[in-house]
């Protein structure tokens, strides 16, 4: 823990106190619905003025690599406030499968932590996604743009409708080696024959 600050003097004007405070963990161990692991966290808050004028920055947190619920995140950056009954990530970047996820305004009730998001994406490497979708089993190069939005209810990850896409002119493969439950669905969604093939 890292404690730096400064009071300001001027002639005929309040005092000003400017202050930061610096939080650095090598390793973190979460457990709970979500378990897993945190590498090179830090985070630092910065403080401005005194008594009802005060000004609290939001707070600056980065890591090097996480692990949670079995998703490895390659480092971030998240700016979040802390309210009287929830959590504001204003902002956050995350290096995810080969690319970039930025997540934007997410609010987090402290009291029931039921979490709604879109994750904006930004050069997804497709074979790292491909891994992670349980059901399909194949592979695939190319890179990937897009949203998902994504809800976490009780610890569970639900992800509704959103859209992954390639630059036009971008190459890329994807081969699947089973395609039933992909020609299921289709059939459930009402596609005709000739479209599903």
């Amino acid at each position: 823990v890292s404690l730096d600050g400064r009071v300001i003097l001027d002639p005929g004007r309040e005092p000003v106190w400017q202050g930061a405070v610096g939080l650095e963990a090598g390793h973190v161990s979460v457990g709970g619905a979500v378990p897993g692991s945190i590498e090179g966290l830090r985070t630092a808050l910065h403080v401005d003025g005194v008594g009802p004028r005060i000004q609290i920055a939001p707070l600056a947190t980065t890591f090097t690599n996480a692990v949670l619920a079995g998703l490895v995140v390659h480092g971030g950056s998240i700016r979040w406030r802390v309210g009287d009954r929830e959590l504001l990530v204003e902002q956050a970047e995350l290096a995810w499968c080969g690319g970039q996820a930025r997540v934007y305004a997410v609010r987090v009730d402290l009291a029931r932590p039921d979490i709604d998001l879109v994750l904006y994406i930004d050069r997804m490497d497709a074979g790292e996604l491909i891994r992670l979708i349980k059901p399909l089993d194949g592979t695939a190069t190319g890179h990937l743009y897009g949203r998902l939005p994504l809800r976490i209810r009780q610890g569970r990850l639900q992800l509704s409708e959103g859209f992954l896409y390639a630059l036009p002119g971008e190459r890329g493969n994807l081969r699947l080696r089973n395609t039933r439950f992909l020609q299921d669905y289709f059939e459930r969604a009402g596609l005709s024959s000739a479209m599903r093939k």
